[in-house]
């Protein structure tokens, strides 16, 4: 229920907290969970500012969980997509252009070479041969050859021959001390200033068409490979590029020149797990029965690298390192040789992923944060939908934006960070400062409402403060036929008592049967609404149907001692009026104490109807405000118009006869006409029909005796309305 819109009586009173804790929750919620986003895109600024004795960017210093997590995840979803799906979401990507072949356990063996030592240079000569007869685009050896060996002069002859060879390169510390575990793995990550370029002999590097570096920086701490290395700048130097750059370049490709922009941060867009791009043993490519066909390498670009069985730590293998596949779903780790397979592949082609720059990831996750704050309004199942929806549209988005425009960001930072703390964070504040104010409703309603609207009220916004809204409901009084003569004849305050606790559980139970709110007692009277504090749709049916059923169980039989010494039994039965209109709902009363309640002229009315049943001789009386909206659905006798003390209009009374509108009586169309009969004048014609429906009632009717007795009183004049005049409370 939503705040008061018309507000009596003074400002509410209290602390200026207690008032607006819900917008104080809501800025808290959102301030927090806009910090906590900015702190996890930013800590390693904050906290890893050096590694060891080295200034280190923290953007170069391996990604942390969440940037890991934001990379990889896209990659994982896109393997998983159905094919249709998949090709509409996925731009097609060619791989058959590179061929990986493995100096592996199996080769060594087949071709006399050793696993752990390098291998004669005579047997790569031989495979230059055959590469360089089917005329393969180009051959990259993930290998460093950097020391002399007999077999150089053949070597570096095929690699001529060729032309188009490249050879491998690295980065060596110049450390005197073996390093522990944690310092090599930093140095892997970074480097340090000291370092010392192992690259090709003379002999090889001059044959070769070009070398570069084989590194992979920075390694992330899973051992894992996700930027993309363009080689190392040196100030006032030449750099030192990458093995995969100086290729692309060679190839065509259209790389920068600038060195500003040639070693700008890219990241490796892969194009699938381990095994994705085409592999073959070594000693296939040399044995005639290999399996390889004649002319298999023409216009491929064929890269040689070692994969060996042999572990260096009981999950990982020699030369291989972590992929977004690596820790998920049970997939191997990636040679060197597919990596530096995939980096080409998108140097060539101009599809390595860039990041979104930290200016916007901070923004974006400044307004998520922000907005967050917004779920303190909902309830626990509609936040954790919204929760939910949110998550998913923004993890959608940027995968769509990783797979289709190459761009990633730490989207995970919002999605399984913020969201999730916002939504506990709104469910915690809601407890915390909405438990109170259940309980004060559950306790301030309970005593006259349903359990049911009793909770449902405690679950809405329902405010406690004085103030009231106008509203559309039906309104019922009832009260007890001689009670006061009763009182006196009991004599007893607590036998009154008792009496009156009977009649008002009898009657409070019908009213709370129909989800009706009990507003108050008074004196032996009743006064209930319905469609306040909570809209109901169908209060008009639901107030005649619990004043009907009310009125069959609310008759006492109450037995009284007389004087002389014998008893009398006393019938109580309780009178009804209902009436629907507007009025004003809400708590009311003065500064110091109120209470919810209904008032208007529609509840001075109904309180009307319900002492107009004294003079009547009826039961239940409704007005046709109240008769107009139940659609038929009850029996109910018309009275004619009433022009009531207070009032400048008549309004139509009716007379409820029953739950049963088909069973209606006989007797009914003889009064309805005696009523129609009074309405154009002719009373003589009235008093008639009236007489006849009191005889067939068995000799008693209370409205016919009503009209009776008021045509003994009443002189034709001109302007006659058939009205009935009604100044009695």
């Amino acid at each position: 229920m939503s705040p008061p819109s018309h507000t009596v009586g003074s400002k509410p009173r209290g602390p200026w907290l207690a008032r607006h804790s819900g917008w104080v929750a809501h800025a808290v919620i959102s301030l927090v969970v806009a910090a906590l986003g900015c702190f996890a895109l930013q800590w390693r600024e904050v906290f890893w500012a050096r590694l060891g004795t080295e200034v280190v960017d923290w953007q170069d210093a391996g990604m942390d969980p969440w940037q890991r997590l934001s990379f990889d995840l896209p990659f994982l979803v896109r393997s998983s997509l159905p094919a249709a799906l998949h090709d509409r979401v996925v731009p097609v990507r060619r791989i058959d252009e590179v061929v990986l072949l493995y100096m592996d356990e199996d080769s060594a063996a087949r071709l006399g070479q050793s696993v752990l030592r390098p291998w004669n240079r005579g047997v790569h000569a031989r495979l230059l041969e055959r590469l360089t007869a089917e005329k393969a685009r180009a051959v990259m050896f993930d290998i460093i050859f950097d020391s002399d060996a007999p077999e150089d002069v053949e070597f570096a002859r095929a690699i001529a021959g060729h032309g188009n060879v490249f050879l491998g390169a690295t980065i060596k510390t110049n450390s005197e001390v073996p390093l522990t575990p944690e310092e090599a793995q930093r140095f892997l990550e970074v480097g340090l200033a000291t370092e010392q370029l192992l690259r090709p002999n003379r002999v090889l590097g001059r044959a070769a068409r070009g070398w570069g570096l084989l590194t992979f920086r920075p390694l992330d701490s899973d051992y894992g490979v996700r930027r993309l290395f363009a080689g190392k700048p040196r100030e006032g130097l030449d750099p030192w590029p990458s093995i995969t750059w100086q290729m692309a370049k060679t190839l065509g490709a259209n790389l920068p020149a600038d060195p500003a922009l040639a070693f700008s941060r890219r990241w490796v867009n892969y194009v699938g797990p381990a095994g994705r791009i085409e592999g073959i043993s070594y000693h296939r490519v040399l044995d005639a029965n290999g399996g390889v066909p004649p002319g298999y390498f023409k216009d491929k670009i064929v890269i040689v690298g070692a994969r060996s069985q042999i572990a260096v730590s009981a999950r990982k293998q020699l030369d291989e390192f972590s992929t977004p596949w690596s820790l998920f779903r049970g997939h191997a780790y990636t040679t060197g040789a597919e990596i530096h397979a995939n980096i080409l592949l998108n140097l060539l082609h101009r599809d390595w992923l860039g990041r979104v720059h930290l200016t916007t990831e901070m923004a974006l996750t400044i307004f998520v944060g922000l907005g967050l704050g917004a779920l303190r309004w909902l309830r626990p199942r509609p936040a954790l939908a919204v929760a939910v929806a949110a998550m998913a549209v923004i993890a959608t988005v940027s995968w769509l934006v990783q797979w289709q425009g190459l761009l990633w960001w730490n989207w995970s930072v919002p999605v399984l960070l913020q969201i999730p703390s916002a939504f506990v964070l709104a469910v915690v504040s809601r407890y915390y400062l909405e438990e109170r104010q259940r309980r004060k409703l559950r306790q301030a309603f309970g005593l006259y409402l349903s359990p049911e609207l009793a909770t449902e009220i405690a679950d809405r916004n329902f405010t406690l403060t004085p103030g009231g809204e106008k509203v559309e409901a039906t309104l019922l009084f009832t009260d007890l036929e001689g009670f006061t003569s009763l009182s006196e004849k009991l004599g007893d305050s607590a036998r009154v008592g008792l009496v009156l606790q009977d009649y008002f559980t009898r009657t409070t139970d019908e009213i709370l049967a129909e989800n009706g709110t009990v507003i108050k007692f008074i004196g032996d009277a009743v006064y209930a609404a319905w469609g306040a504090p909570l809209p109901q749709p169908d209060h008009p049916e639901r107030a005649v149907r619990a004043a009907w059923r009310l009125s069959q169980v609310a008759s006492l039989d109450v037995t009284v001692d007389l004087p002389g010494g014998g008893t009398e039994t006393v019938h109580l039965r309780t009178r009804i009026g209902i009436h629907t209109g507007e009025a004003l709902a809400g708590n009311l009363g003065s500064r110091r104490r109120f209470d919810y309640t209904l008032i208007g002229d529609a509840v001075n009315f109904a309180s009307r109807l319900e002492g107009a049943n004294k003079y009547t001789g009826t039961g239940i009386l409704l007005s046709d405000d109240t008769a107009r909206r139940l659609d038929g659905k009850f029996l109910l006798r018309r009275l004619g118009a009433f022009r009531v003390k207070g009032r400048t209009k008549a309004t139509v009374v009716h007379e409820l006869l029953g739950e049963d509108p088909a069973a209606r009586p006989p007797w009914l169309e003889t009064f309805e006409a005696a009523l129609k009969a009074w309405e154009r004048g002719d009373l003589a014609a009235a008093r008639n029909g009236f007489v006849a429906t009191q005889h067939a009632r068995g000799g008693t009717d209370g409205p016919s005796q009503f009209f009776i007795e008021l045509i003994e009183h009443t002189v034709i004049a001109p302007g006659w309305s058939g009205e009935v005049p009604f100044s009695e409370k």
